[in-house]
């Protein structure tokens, strides 16, 4: 089967980024009123006038300056991020999102900068509550496309489907088919391969033809036909019933033939295998059960290793959250008694800056309560935990209080 090799290069070419236009295009002005031209029109402006300057480059603390100069860095990061230098994107895009409130999506803009520096599971971090809770498009395009790389070929079709109904854009219809063919539905893919197969989609192209040889593969002769759509693309077609559905069950389960194909000839009851060298093995019907049977015992008893493995490591990694969350719950209550302080020097108490503290105070609370409830989460916390990683708690709450 086809194995994913950063996917978003096919589609997107190095990574994700804004499409450039032609600066002589901004001269004419029926191209120019066009929206999605506009602003870059404007951004191009902008660059030959000379009149933007990077933010906070007269202190060395980025971080605290671009937190308080939330649009200015903002600006820089996107710059950055358009011209292909995503770690210098990084900079200014992290302080703006850690200051963002939950439901932002300045957040997005940095996942897609983590995504373009191969920092994948930093990009599923920061784009997966605002994928999955609010359905922002770029991050599910993040979320969507690095759970493809990561071999996550289930949840990559769950978020490229439900992105493709609803928003109709072709990288994710385009990536639910990539998603659909690991995973060994073959004809579905296919259908997604056939309608967005273009001169901008030569990848999907050939995934296309890998998926109609091995539904050809499928097929025994008689039942196979070809035809050519209203499109000119010609499609495969073969109905072969619960033989059909034996035959993909086999390709995904016998690692041995993997790359080779077969013939099941249901009436003598003997199965066919050919392989590359062409070498032909036959086995009977009981021959075949036996070895699928096993295959599947030894698949299980290695599911369960990976479970097993995995609880353990949910297990430490939940006690490590609550003592992120006791450390940020800390740092709110500090950030509360400054900004009561400021208001009793000034006079102004800025109501709206405690109210956002406020509810952030309760969301972590309430959480930690959760947290302490399970069983493997009793266990002494130690204080090696920075701001910066307890955005990790915030993230988390946040998604608890979304699913209660």
């Amino acid at each position: 089967m086809f194995k994913s090799i950063l996917v978003t290069t096919i589609l997107f070419g190095a990574s994700f980024s804004q499409a450039r236009v032609d600066p002589a295009a901004c001269s004419k002005p029926g191209v120019r009123n066009i929206p999605s031209v506009k602003k870059e029109c404007e951004e191009l402006d902008r660059q030959k006038n000379g009149s933007f300057k990077l933010p906070c480059q007269e202190t060395n603390n980025i971080d605290k300056c671009c937190f308080n100069n939330t649009s200015a860095c903002k600006e820089a990061g996107e710059r950055f991020l358009n011209q292909g230098s995503p770690k210098d994107a990084i900079k200014y895009l992290k302080p703006v999102c850690d200051s963002a409130i939950t439901t932002s999506d300045d957040c997005d803009l940095l996942a897609t900068a983590y995504f373009n520096s191969g920092e994948v599971d930093k990009a599923i971090n920061y784009s997966k509550e605002s994928c999955e809770s609010y359905g922002h498009p770029l991050a599910c395009k993040v979320l969507g496309f690095t759970y493809i790389n990561k071999g996550k070929y289930r949840e990559a079709e769950v978020i490229m489907e439900n992105m493709c109904n609803t928003h109709s854009q072709k990288e994710f219809c385009i990536g639910k088919a990539y998603a659909q063919y690991e995973q060994g539905n073959i004809g579905e893919a296919l259908k997604g391969f056939n309608e967005f197969c273009g001169a901008d989609q030569r990848e999907a192209c050939a995934k296309r033809a890998d998926a109609s040889k091995l539904i050809k593969e499928f097929c025994l002769p008689d039942d196979f036909e070809s035809s050519t759509n209203d499109k000119g693309i010609s499609e495969w077609k073969c109905d072969l019933g619960e033989n059909k559905a034996k035959a993909i069950e086999w390709y995904s389960l016998d690692k041995k033939y993997a790359e080779g194909m077969y013939q099941g000839l249901e009436k003598s009851g003997i199965w066919k295998y050919y392989d590359q060298s062409g070498k032909v093995t036959e086995e009977s019907q009981q021959e075949r059960a036996k070895k699928v049977a096993g295959e599947k015992k030894l698949n299980q008893q290695k599911e369960q290793k990976a479970q097993a493995a995995a609880d353990a490591i949910r297990k430490e990694q939940q006690s490590e959250l609550i003592c992120k969350c006791q450390q940020y719950e800390a740092s709110l209550n500090e950030m509360v008694g400054k900004e009561k302080e400021v208001g009793a020097t000034v006079g102004v108490v800025n109501k709206q800056k405690l109210h956002k503290l406020g509810t952030q105070l309760v969301v972590v609370r309430d959480f930690i309560k959760y947290l302490r409830a399970q069983p493997e989460s009793a266990k002494q916390c130690s204080k090696k935990y920075s701001l910066q990683v307890q955005s990790e708690c915030g993230i988390e709450a946040g998604a608890f209080t979304l699913k209660k």
